[in-house]
């Protein structure tokens, strides 16, 4: 509503009611500022691993995913494979507990078809002819990006099914130390502590972390414990 107009408003409101001219004030006031567009700044997202160069998530043309810090976080006490099979078309499997080998599929394909990255590098075991995603702690990851579908044009035949690519936390400028535990049923116990520092163009980060646990039998469930 134009300034005129208003004024135009308030003097009539004022002449047919004289006694309201604080009350015609106020109940037109809000209709003017309704006419003004909230402002509201959003931060886009950007990913890497679609197309192997940054792009806002919103024009990637392949379904991607962006597991952030604040949802690594709230896995604590969970395997990397858990957490990724917590998200829409990604399933894994586990021939054991803790510290055994575990299989990650995207899109119901084979989990040698499933690539796994670490800060752009191909990250598996040559033994197994899969990735591993047993030793590596969540601790020590900034965020995730999936990207499901064929990127074999992109990144080889290992990238059937879609890439999957982890990015480490980095250092910062200053020293910045950090601390967790967590703690679960059967003995299960994790503890970590680094810290990320920097100075001018030098940065780093170190992180170590031990996690313990008694485990659970598959075949005897009245076992108190497998390690005993």
């Amino acid at each position: 509503m134009s300034q005129s107009v208003r004024s135009r408003v308030r003097s009539t409101v004022a002449a047919a009611f004289p006694s309201l001219p604080v009350l015609a004030s106020v109940l037109i006031a809000p209709s003017a500022w309704a006419q003004t567009p909230p402002t509201a700044s959003t931060a886009e997202t950007v990913v890497i691993t679609a197309t192997r160069t940054p792009q806002r998530v919103d024009q990637a043309l392949a379904q991607v995913t962006v597991i952030d810090r604040a949802r690594i976080e709230a896995a604590s006490g969970r395997t990397l494979a858990e957490l990724l099979a917590s998200e829409s078309g990604v399933q894994f499997w586990s021939n054991g507990g803790l510290g055994k080998n575990a299989s990650v599929s995207l899109r119901g394909l084979e989990s040698r078809h499933t690539l796994l990255l670490i800060d752009g590098v191909r990250y598996g075991s040559a033994t197994l002819g899969t990735p591993s995603w047993d030793n590596i702690p969540l601790d020590a990851i900034e965020r995730i990006e999936i990207v499901r579908g064929p990127m074999s044009g992109l990144y080889g035949s290992e990238a059937v099914g879609g890439v999957i690519q982890i990015f480490t936390r980095r250092g910062q400028q200053g020293f910045h130390p950090e601390a967790a535990a967590t703690l679960g049923s059967r003995r299960y116990g994790e503890v970590a502590a680094g810290a990320r520092f920097g100075s001018g163009a030098f940065d780093g980060s170190l992180r170590l972390q031990h996690r313990r646990t008694d485990g659970f039998s598959a075949t005897n469930p009245k076992s108190l414990s497998v390690n005993r």
